[in-house]
């Protein structure tokens, strides 16, 4: 199994079929690894994974980290709210004055920040 670290270290629920206890959950499917990875998620290896496994993930944690260094310098809207957590957001969209903010989930405010943004 390989342990996934979720951004957010309080977050409890399922992403991408993963269920996650205190910003930990678990998986082997590579594909699932190499989306997390993409998304910023902490891959990391428990002692009794498979070697096949273990080498994707080492060369997703390569990949990872040279998308890293694109994300970083990326200066798209998107890029700037992904570093925020739902409080954060919900606080822009409050200032903002944007309807509704408080039963959003972080996709929908990210969106509507956007759109304000561009207003």
């Amino acid at each position: 199994m390989v342990k996934i670290y979720a951004p957010n270290k309080a977050y409890n629920g399922i992403t991408a079929t993963v269920r996650f206890i205190n910003g930990e959950g678990e998986t082997d499917n590579p594909k699932l690894l190499k989306w997390f990875a993409r998304k910023g998620y902490h891959v990391d290896l428990v002692k009794n994974t498979s070697e096949s496994t273990q080498e994707e993930v080492t060369e997703l944690k390569e990949e990872s980290t040279s998308g890293t260094t694109e994300q970083i310098t990326d200066e798209s809207p998107s890029n700037k709210y992904d570093a925020l957590n739902v409080d954060d957001l919900k606080e822009l969209a409050k200032n903002l004055k944007i309807k509704g903010y408080s039963s959003m989930l972080r996709p929908q405010l990210i969106e509507a920040l956007q759109a304000k943004e561009s207003e």
